[in-house]
């Protein structure tokens, strides 16, 4: 619903490869069954139409009319899950971005343990500049204390490489740990605590192979209002370390890394609200939210003007962003569909050239479930 920050995708013989993983996992998750296991199949569809005033997030881009369409299935065995997402994105105006994004995904749950596994894709139907495949493998253990607070670990490890952009092509390990307690105010605290390493193989630096630190700590505030309102203040604060802008090295499209906006990247603070409504016996959801952010790309000089590079001064981003949707879930009415409307602005603030931006983005789109 919302522009992404991820971007993804491999030549033509990843669409071969994400065919035969879906294939493998279902098979496999058919092979587990045994006689009287629960195990059913859900398919979704959906199609959508938007403008965005500025789809590459750059300088001076024009905007675009864009059509979605996009197809999911999942097959479900008791606690294990199996299955595949995938979305056409198409441009009027910058067909050259158009792609197949899509995700395969194998999981199993349990009260205490949670393990994933995901392989994440963008395929382009012209310019291969964007695409990317990757795998994540992901595992979680969370248990209640006798006071009521929810505790959980968890580590999750990538590995994402660029057929064009190889100064892209990176490994990932993180851990993470969150806490998380409800009280009879109806009121929710969620703290989170992580680290990740990451470590790119491609030429993104001087010295290949050259590793970036991140810390990070984060705080969700949920308060329930009645019984149809919520309201949630949420932060955010990302730390890095391990590189510098003078050892960055920037191509000749560098600019497009704004489709391709790598966290890792960057440290950030982050601050939002967010607002929701249910009505129409909880058929409507209605939805706002508006946040702000610093981030400093420790690892990019700025642009001075278009053509002039700095190595000297760290690019420095602040960026603001407002959005609200209304969401008509359809069943009680007959079919299981969701239309949903969504509109937002964001506005980013630089001091380097190309990322002086700003543009808003409107969409409306229908879901279909059996």
């Amino acid at each position: 619903m919302w522009r992404s920050e991820q971007a993804t995708a491999q030549p033509v013989r990843h669409r071969s490869f994400t065919i035969a993983a879906l294939v493998a996992a279902l098979v496999a998750a058919l092979a587990l069954g045994a006689p009287g296991a629960f195990a059913q199949f859900t398919f979704q569809f959906g199609a959508g139409a938007a403008w965005d005033d500025n789809p590459l997030n750059v300088n001076g881009a024009s905007g675009s009319s864009i059509i979605t369409a996009d197809a999911a299935v999942n097959y479900s065995i008791n606690a294990a899950n199996f299955g595949y997402r995938g979305s056409y994105v198409g441009y009027d105006q910058l067909s050259s971005v158009d792609a197949i994004i899509g995700s395969a995904w194998a999981s199993y749950e349990t009260r205490r343990l949670s393990v994933a596994a995901l392989f994440d894709h963008r395929t382009s139907i012209e310019e291969r500049l964007y695409d990317y495949a990757g795998v994540t493998a992901s595992a979680e253990s969370g248990w209640a204390t006798p006071g009521g607070t929810r505790l959980s670990l968890g580590i999750e490890g990538s590995v994402f490489r660029f057929p064009i952009l190889t100064e892209r092509n990176k490994e990932m390990i993180g851990v993470s740990t969150r806490i998380n307690r409800s009280f009879r105010t109806r009121t929710t605290i969620i703290v989170g605590l992580g680290a990740t390493a990451t470590n790119y193989s491609g030429d993104v630096f001087a010295d290949a192979g050259a590793s970036v630190t991140q810390g990070w700590a984060s705080l969700r505030l949920a308060q329930s209002v009645g019984n149809q309102t919520g309201l949630a203040l949420q932060a955010t604060f990302r730390g890095m370390g391990g590189a510098d802008a003078a050892s960055f090295t920037i191509s000749e499209d560098s600019i497009s890394y704004a489709l391709l906006d790598d966290p890792s990247l960057y440290s950030m603070q982050r601050a939002g609200v967010e607002l929701t409504h249910m009505l129409m016996d909880y058929s409507l959801t209605l939805k706002a939210g508006a946040y702000l952010s610093t981030r400093d790309y420790k690892t990019q000089g700025v642009y001075t003007d278009e053509f002039t590079y700095d190595d000297t001064a760290d690019r420095i981003d602040d960026a603001a962003s407002v959005w609200a949707s209304a969401s008509l879930h359809l069943r009680r009415f007959g079919p299981d569909a969701t239309i949903t409307m969504s509109a937002q602005w964001s506005d980013n603030s630089s001091n380097s050239y190309w990322y002086d931006w700003s543009g808003s983005y409107l969409s409306l789109g229908i879901q279909y479930s059996f």
